[in-house]
Parts: structure tokens; C-alpha cells; sequence
């Protein structure tokens, strides 16, 4: 059963981004009381990440107040991580002994837009919020327990309770019965962090499915859209995450956008009993190993994803592999993006017979005769930079 815990002359430390020579991405943050960091107060529980800091700089606020998470500006985290704490704002002992205290949370940024809608959606006074912005010190901090572990796999109850407030609060923009939105995939812009979209998109299209772009409407409409819905097409990331408002049981498509499982995405899709079908659609092949979660991603319409979808034999085979977008996905990652590739090339030999087959499956003679290096010669992980670029270059002169 969940609870809470009251920390006397807590410290509240605002967010602080490590640099690169870290080697890390989390940010230091949260709670301290009598030199400890409290666990609750971290993103989630292994993303604790404390930093030094001086108590003779935090400014002394003789006061009671209630902490409520860490709320970060990424979207599948804070329909996650970031309403795991708010359940206790619901409990007698709060709206009884507790309401009249102020609300205190950090991150990277203050709250806004969709991310405020959904936290007042909640049930949250958004009046009481505080965002920590400076070190401070609290007379007392009452710190929920959390109600949903990534770092465990563990949800209770309570995180579902919060999801069904968020979705009865919701004003409803669209009817249940609406066979426009009966079919939905739940797309991204293109841009520098993912190529190719547009050609999932074109067939997506072909199947009967809406393209909708969630970060472009509010919440209650993404919700509305969500609830109408009896399949979902996604990326396996934070746009899919959205498919915690879906009503139970529908079918849900997941498409991967590089090789590894999305674990918040797996947790949600058991918390929704969902008809799941997970399709490999990336050839992700410069995307970081150590942080496989960035990018930059390149995805196309597998052979796979076609079936999951419905396309007839006859519209699988008219589908195309979007090569020229891949030739400029190549010519970004070597020589525009400023990361350094000796840390982020993971081209293996399963990403070289992907691209052999595909582009052999499209291009002429010649096209075929170049993908035999390919084929036949996977790249290792310690390949030097230069020969990385002169073999690009002979891709690139040759493919595209």
C-alpha cells in the first residue's frame, strides 16, 4: 500500500544537465535531507544523479510544503514518470489535513503547454505549483511514494487511477463511432533526429490509416482522437507512450525505430491489455549504442510492417525503399552532424544484408554489384573514421 514520508530541513536542488565529459545524459536534481538523496525524488528510482552544492547558498523557507516529482519537458516521461506522485493529492489525508500546502516540483524547465494541461487535468491546483529553480531549504517536505516504477517494471493501481482522472477530464472533441479516426498512426515531422517518416506515412495512407501529429494539437484533443480509435500505429517512443489513454484491448501497432525494446512501452502496453504486433522498420545504422533512445534514426516501410497493416501482395510489392533519403541520412551523419561518429557507429552485419537486400531489390546492375560490399564485408565497431568516410563517399558516388 502506498504512503508518504515527511523529511524535516530538506534541501530542494534545482536541476543541473552534466557535461559531455560526464558520459552520462541524466541531470542532477531533487531532494537531499541530512547529506542523503531521497530516491523518490529522482525521475526514477536509477536515474538518481546528486551533485555537490553548498547548504550556505540555499535560501531558508520556514514552511510545510508537499514535493511532486520531477516533471521533464520530454513527453513520454511525463505521462509516465512525472504522475507518479500526484495519487496522494487525491487521498483524504491530503484534502483534509494538507490542501492549503504548496506544490513544489523540479526539472529542467517550468511546466507549460500540454505538460501543464496534463498535470491540471490530473487534478492538480496549478495555482499551488512551484518550480525549483535555486537551492532551498524546506522547515518540512512530504514526498509521495511513487506509483509507477520503470527502474522495477512495477505500476500500481494508483498510476492508473491517475490516467482514468486525466481521461475523464477530458472534454471529448470526437464520438466513438467516428470511422474516420477508426484507423490512426501517430506520426512525427521529419527532421535531423529522424529520416525516412514520409515513406511510412505514404503507406500508412494506403492502408486506410490518418496521419496525426499528437505534439501539434492539445491534450484533450490527442486524448479524444486516442479513445476513438480501435488501432493505433506508433514509433516504440514517447508518441507511442500516448497510447496509455487507448481504450483496453485495442490493436496496436509498434513500430522500432532502432534495435532495442522500449521498456516504458512494454509496461504500457501490459497495463492496456493491448493486441500488440511490434515490426522492425530501422536501418539505424550510425544511431549510438550506449544511447540507441537519441537517435538520429533512419526508418522505412519493411516488408514487415506492409503485412501488419494489410497491404495487399500486390501493394506490398509496389512499395518502394525511400533510397534517396537514405543516401542524404548518410551524407548528414558523416559529415554534418558535429557528434563524433568513432563513438556512434554501430554498423553491423544484420544493418549491411538490410541495406544490400533492399537497395539490390530497387537499383540496377551496377547498384547490385556495389552492395555486395555490403553483403560481404560487415563493418566492425572500431572502424577508423577515415574509412568510414571513404567508403561513404563511394556508397553515396555510386547509390544516389
Amino acid at each position: 500500500m502506498l504512503s508518504y514520508s515527511t523529511y524535516k530541513n530538506c534541501y530542494a536542488l534545482p536541476a543541473l544537465p552534466f557535461t559531455a565529459e560526464d558520459d552520462t545524459r541524466e541531470i542532477g536534481g531533487g531532494l537531499c535531507c541530512d547529506g542523503v538523496w531521497i530516491t523518490e525524488s529522482a525521475l526514477f528510482p536509477s536515474s538518481l544523479a546528486s551533485y555537490d552544492f553548498d547548504p550556505g547558498e540555499a535560501d531558508y523557507v520556514d514552511d510545510d510544503v508537499v514535493f511532486i516529482g520531477c516533471m521533464s519537458p520530454v513527453w513520454g516521461h511525463a505521462i509516465t514518470d512525472c504522475l507518479k506522485q500526484l495519487w496522494w493529492l487525491r487521498t483524504e489525508d491530503y484534502l483534509k489535513n494538507h490542501a492549503d500546502k504548496r506544490l513544489y516540483y523540479w526539472g529542467l524547465q517550468p511546466l507549460s503547454g500540454n505538460f501543464l494541461e496534463l498535470v491540471r487535468l490530473a487534478g492538480v491546483d496549478i495555482s499551488k505549483l512551484r518550480f525549483i529553480d535555486h537551492p532551498v531549504l524546506f522547515r518540512s517536505v512530504i514526498v509521495p511514494d511513487i506509483s509507477f516504477n520503470y527502474t522495477k517494471g512495477l505500476v500500481s493501481e494508483e498510476y492508473m487511477e491517475t490516467i482514468q482522472l486525466i481521461i475523464s477530464n477530458a472534454k471529448p472533441t470526437l464520438r466513438l463511432d467516428d470511422k474516420k479516426w477508426q484507423k490512426v498512426f501517430l506520426s512525427e515531422r521529419p527532421g535531423l533526429r529522424t529520416w525516412g517518416v514520409k515513406s511510412i506515412e505514404k503507406e500508412a495512407r494506403r492502408a486506410g490509416f490518418m496521419i496525426y501529429y499528437p505534439g501539434e494539437h492539445t491534450l484533450q484533443e490527442q486524448i479524444s482522437v486516442l479513445r476513438s480509435a480501435s488501432t493505433v500505429m506508433s514509433f516504440e517512443s514517447s508518441i507511442g507512450h500516448n497510447s496509455v489513454f487507448c481504450r483496453p484491448g485495442i490493436r496496436l501497432i509498434m513500430l522500432r525505430k532502432a534495435n532495442y525494446e522500449n521498456k516504458y512501452q512494454t509496461i504500457i502496453n501490459k497495463l492496456g491489455a493491448f493486441d500488440v504486433t511490434t515490426v522492425d522498420t530501422d536501418l539505424s545504422i550510425m544511431n549510438d549504442d550506449r544511447f540507441p533512445y537519441a537517435g538520429p534514426f533512419f526508418v522505412y516501410p519493411s516488408e514487415e510492417m506492409c503485412r501488419a497493416i494489410g497491404l495487399s501482395p500486390k501493394q506490398q510489392e509496389a512499395c518502394r525503399f525511400p533510397r534517396k533519403m537514405f543516401g542524404k541520412y548518410l551524407r548528414w551523419i558523416l559529415w554534418d552532424d558535429e557528434r563524433s561518429l568513432a563513438h556512434r557507429l554501430s554498423f553491423s552485419e544484420h544493418d549491411a544484408g538490410i541495406l544490400a537486400r533492399e537497395i539490390t531489390k530497387y537499383r540496377d546492375q551496377q547498384t547490385k554489384r556495389i552492395s555486395k560490399v555490403f553483403r560481404y564485408i560487415p563493418l566492425p565497431q572500431s572502424l577508423k573514421e577515415k574509412t568510414v568516410r571513404k567508403i561513404s563517399k563511394y556508397i553515396v558516388r555510386h547509390f544516389f
